[in-house]
């Protein structure tokens, strides 16, 4: 069935490029090695991943209406069929207006703020490097919905969605969505976003299927220094976080048929020295149950990046910390990590 949908996909856009439609076909391959040193057991342990390899078709039909297609291929094979999965990550129609003050996306997507974040620090491939709001799964990598944006200038803009809440994680199957408000300023010096989003768990009764999120994005950009912050305040079903792999693997037992609050965000800079290589320091911080003492995660990255045409090469430190009320986890996680990452 896979090879039969890929078939259709190429064979759909072969038929249209006689149209005058055109195609751009890219991606990325990330290839790292990872060398723990905590806990004591796997002190020293060396492990060479794929923290994510991408291959995304993006094809304009005409000046107004284009599909975007990217696939996802893991690392990990599944356990039933032992095979290496290659997964949907986005699919989407988009339509934009005469004037291009207006755009209209349907499908498989991510959200407007994470998408312009992601183009701002572009970092995602890899987990520890992510913005509080994704690295601790409180928003999706992508999820079935639809969106529109209007731009009010070059700089100014503010949209709506609606998803299915389901996170691309199964087939939708309740009556529960996600619906969400964005505003975006982003000149060539200072972005900022504001999301607020409301939404509920189809797993769970009302009043403790709540599902809520704040988000505020800042960023600067000095020319040699580029900086940004991102605060997240959420409030949940409990026992969601816990099903949805939400905070790192916080344990949710303790409290059934509650609704939490939590809050954290991430900070970064970025030195450029030189053309062609930087410096980059980040650190998250997230409490998910704001009633709840020690329970915090506490999380710091360094990295030196090279950069020549579409090629980085990375070497860096990576620690992390569990308050003591978290999780069965480990209280710290810590690696060195060197790796390539390619663009094409």
């Amino acid at each position: 069935m896979r090879k039969l949908f890929f078939v259709y996909v190429l064979g759909f856009f072969a038929s249209r490029m006689s149209f005058g439609a055109t195609m751009d076909v890219g991606g990325e391959v990330n290839v790292f090695t990872k060398i723990s040193s905590k806990p004591s057991a796997k002190r020293g342990q060396v492990a060479f991943v794929l923290p994510s390899t991408l291959l995304n078709v993006d094809a304009t039909l005409d000046g107004q209406n284009s599909v975007f297609i990217e696939l996802q291929l893991s690392s990990e094979r599944d356990n039933f069929n032992q095979k290496l999965p290659a997964d949907l990550a986005k699919v989407f129609y988009q339509w934009i207006s005469e004037g291009q003050e207006v755009f209209f996306r349907y499908g498989l997507f991510r959200n407007f703020i994470n998408e312009n974040d992601s183009e701002i620090y572009n970092y995602d491939f890899f987990d520890e490097l992510k913005m509080a709001s994704r690295r601790f799964k409180y928003l999706p990598d992508a999820d079935l919905g639809i969106e529109v944006h209007y731009l009010f200038s070059d700089f100014l803009s503010i949209g709506m969605g609606i998803s299915n809440g389901e996170e691309n994680k199964k087939e939708e199957s309740g009556n529960q969505k996600d619906n969400y408000l964005v505003l975006d300023y982003n000149d060539s010096v200072f972005n900022l976003g504001i999301m607020y989003m409301d939404g509920s768990y189809d797993d769970y009764e009302k009043p403790f299927n709540l599902k809520e999120r704040w988000i505020m994005k800042l960023g600067w950009n000095f020319g040699f220094l580029k900086m940004g912050l991102e605060a997240l305040r959420t409030q949940d079903a409990a026992i969601g976080v816990s099903q949805y792999h939400r905070a790192e693997g916080w344990d949710s037992t303790a409290f059934p048929e509650q609704v939490i609050s939590g809050e954290g965000g991430s900070l970064w800079l970025k030195f450029e020295v030189g053309e062609d290589k930087s410096l980059l320091f980040k650190g998250d911080f997230f409490d998910p149950n704001l009633s709840q003492k020690e329970d915090e995660i506490k999380s710091y990255q360094a990295f030196f990046e090279i950069t020549k045409d579409a090629r980085s090469g990375f070497l860096g430190y990576s620690f992390t910390s569990y308050g003591q009320n978290h999780s069965k986890y480990s209280p710290e996680k810590e690696f060195a990590f060197v790796g390539v990452r390619q663009l094409f």
